[in-house]
């Protein structure tokens, strides 16, 4: 059995009742990129829309030509899909957390440790329940210019595989990829 994890991820979405849907276009959702560097890109709009609420889910296609110098040194690609989950004041930073621990026990996966900022210690206890080491780090703050806020970063074999973000604090970002 292979597992498809595309296929996993639209599964586990529709069981929890969160749109999904799957974008392989690559061209940037507004003025900023050339091309689509996030699956956030596409819903700016809904962030900062103080009166817009919903939980959706995708896989986009992803050109990252800002990370163009680390492509290569087994951390950053050029081309990938990433996988996210995008909350517009609807759930909250540990209902992410629970989501994702969720969806990652479902294929096989164990983060070594997680890591969030110092600013933000009452989030360590978010993962009590998953027995997964918590560390500090200054840098878990997530911008794309625009938008962002304090994040949690996922790690397994020293190499981050995602982050959940709050963005304003108020919103959820997550990517997997």
């Amino acid at each position: 059995y292979v597992m498809n994890i595309t296929e996993e991820y639209k599964s586990y979405c529709e069981e929890n009742n969160i749109n999904f849907k799957i974008d392989g276009n690559i061209k940037s959702y507004d003025e900023t990129t050339l091309f689509c560097p996030a699956g956030m890109q596409q819903f700016k709009s809904f962030f900062k829309d103080e009166n817009h609420k919903g939980t959706i889910s995708n896989i986009q296609s992803c050109l990252r030509l800002n990370d163009i110098d680390e492509i290569g040194d087994g951390t950053h690609l050029l081309y990938f899909n990433m996988i996210g989950f995008f909350s517009f004041r609807d759930l909250s930073v540990p209902q992410a957390i629970d989501y994702w621990m969720g969806f990652l026990k479902r294929i096989g996966i164990t983060p070594d440790y997680i890591t969030i900022h110092p600013d933000r210690p009452e989030w360590s206890k978010f993962y009590d329940k998953y027995g997964v080491e918590v560390r500090l780090d200054e840098e878990c703050i997530w911008s794309d210019g625009e938008i962002g806020g304090y994040c949690t970063e996922f790690y397994k074999d020293d190499i981050e595989i995602g982050n959940i973000v709050n963005p304003l604090g108020t919103c959820i970002d997550v990517g997997f990829g």
